[in-house]
């Protein structure tokens, strides 16, 4: 059951001239810092054992025939459609994953231009066995992750390779795939920082209820450094103000039950902002649930962003959205002598 509001919003989003201000302090407290390495954020799960011993151990790929692809933090999709029966047969295994990879392989350079979030992912296979590896050099002992079909990371400027191989030692895969590029801004994305596409939130003792449907909704964030969840829905993102020695409980309650919920709670913008709680704990159509202890005497706005684990379909998108803030003052507790005491 929802508890009764003292309000209740509808879900169009709005811009205010005095949210806007905020946001653009956050983000220039939250500097967009340079990336200085490399950071995996998710891949996707494979247990398959090394196997036999490879052929050759840790070659260079064939990066001198590589295709060049330019890349920008810009929201971008790129496609290659590609057949690992014309590559070299050179690498058969990788630092990173030590499969056996005895097939051919096809070679991509990466040119990224500004540091960027990189999902890459094969489809169209077939029977075909076929893996990824991303290098930050042409060198096999230089692998920053492999996956079975898809990765996705955190990549400062720089020149990377992207390989696709097959697995196996005595009968390797090879054959036609297909092979997708998504770039876009790292960490909480401009579209949110700058433009202030955020619904304000302000706590003030009093439940708040908000009405939001996803379905439609941009996908601007899937994956972050605190939680292993990969999430590709899209969002709506909320301005959350809360003032000194209050608690924020956000609770986000599906109305349907097709519609897996999950919540980031961020404290700033850019790519240095902290993810302060995460929550994906249940399964669709139940709620989930994430709170803030502000333990300061200062307002503290944060940015939420209620998002889902698959795009719902028209009509399937729907929540309600609970906010409950209350002081958060300690309560000491006194022995019972000692109460007597300041009676007597």
């Amino acid at each position: 059951m929802i508890r009764p509001t003292s309000r209740t919003l509808r879900p169009g989003r709005r811009t205010f001239t005095s949210l806007f201000a905020l946001l653009a302090l956050l983000a220039a407290g939250s500097a967009q810092a340079a990336l200085s390495a490399p950071r995996v954020l998710y891949t996707d799960p494979d247990n398959r054992p090394a196997g036999e011993p490879p052929l050759q151990a840790l070659a260079a790929p064939d990066c001198a025939s590589a295709e060049t692809i330019t890349l920008g933090a810009a929201f971008s999709e790129i496609t290659r459609n590609g057949d690992t029966t014309t590559g070299a047969w050179l690498t058969n295994t990788y630092e990173c994953r030590l499969w056996s990879e005895g097939g051919p392989e096809i070679v991509y350079q990466l040119n990224v231009t500004e540091d960027l979030q990189l999902w890459a992912g094969l489809s169209e296979l077939g029977a075909n066995d076929l893996d990824l590896f991303l290098l930050s050099a042409c060198d096999a002992t230089a692998c920053i992750a492999g996956a079975n079909n898809e990765l996705q990371a955190l990549l400062p400027a720089g020149t990377y390779w992207l390989v696709v191989d097959g697995y196996g030692t005595t009968a390797p895969a090879a054959g036609p795939y297909t092979l997708t590029l998504r770039t876009r801004w790292p960490g909480v994305p401009p579209q949110v920082c700058e433009a202030g596409d955020t619904t304000p939130v302000t706590c003030a003792g009093a439940p708040i209820g908000i009405e939001a449907d996803l379905a439609g909704a941009p996908d601007l964030i899937e994956s972050y450094a605190c939680s292993p969840s990969f999430v590709t829905g899209g969002e709506a993102w909320y301005a959350v103000t809360v003032p000194g020695i209050q608690k924020v409980t956000v609770k986000a309650i599906p109305q349907a039950p097709t519609l897996d919920l999950a919540l980031w709670m961020f404290d700033g913008c850019g790519a240095s902002a902290a993810c302060v709680d995460y929550a994906d704990l249940k399964a669709g159509g139940q709620p989930e649930t994430l709170a803030y202890d502000n333990t300061t005497a200062d307002p503290v706005t944060l940015l939420l962003a209620v998002d889902c684990r698959l795009a719902p379909s028209a009509g399937a998108g729907a929540l309600t959205l609970d906010f409950q803030c209350q002081d958060n003052v300690a309560t000491e507790h006194l022995p019972l002598g000692s109460v007597r005491a300041l009676y007597r």
